[in-house]
């Protein structure tokens, strides 16, 4: 079974769940983006959740097969199939790159080991998908201190902000205006 994720962004957990459906412009993926849209939408319309903070909460007290049906319906609302169907489509897939290693695609010497229990593995195919896995972690690392950078940034001028807000608040007040 794939690792699947449901995120969730916001900047507090009091944020509406419309200002959830807002920030899922920064996730990472259109598939991610559709489906917070959707669940967000869901809940508004019909869940109980109204902030993100109780969206998160109620994920988090959900069983792993409840979290799996709630992104598997905010994904029939997007338009996107289901996770077993991507699951199976990646099986589908992983057996078919195998058939054509085997059928001489791949012009690497064939390497076979046994596995403690016995069983023979293309030790080919499994440093192919140690390398997939590990670009795809340094994807991800790369995408998390982007977006790390992002929001220092925003915080700044956020903080600015506010500053020059209590600033001009302050030069409004008559002088030896207790605060």
């Amino acid at each position: 079974m794939s690792e699947w994720q449901i995120s969730i962004p916001y900047r507090s957990r009091s944020d509406s769940l419309s200002d959830v459906a807002e920030a899922a412009h920064d996730l990472s993926t259109d598939e991610e983006r559709a489906v917070v849209r959707h669940l967000a939408l869901a809940e508004i319309v019909g869940g109980s959740a109204t902030t993100a903070g109780e969206l998160i909460d109620k994920l988090e007290k959900a069983t792993p097969a409840e979290r799996r049906q709630v992104l598997d319906d905010a994904r029939g609302k997007a338009g996107l199939p289901d996770t077993e169907t991507v699951e199976a489509r990646e099986r589908v897939r992983r057996a078919s790159h195998t058939a054509s290693v085997k059928a001489g695609t791949d012009h690497r010497p064939l390497r076979l080991a046994y596995t403690e229990s016995g069983a023979i593995v293309d030790l080919n195919e499994r440093d192919d998908d140690a390398a997939r896995e590990q670009a795809r972690e340094e994807s991800r690392r790369h995408l998390r201190q982007h977006r790390a950078a992002e929001r220092a940034v925003e915080a700044a001028a956020h903080a600015e902000h506010e500053r020059a807000v209590e600033a001009a608040f302050r030069r409004e007040l008559p002088p030896g205006f207790p605060l």
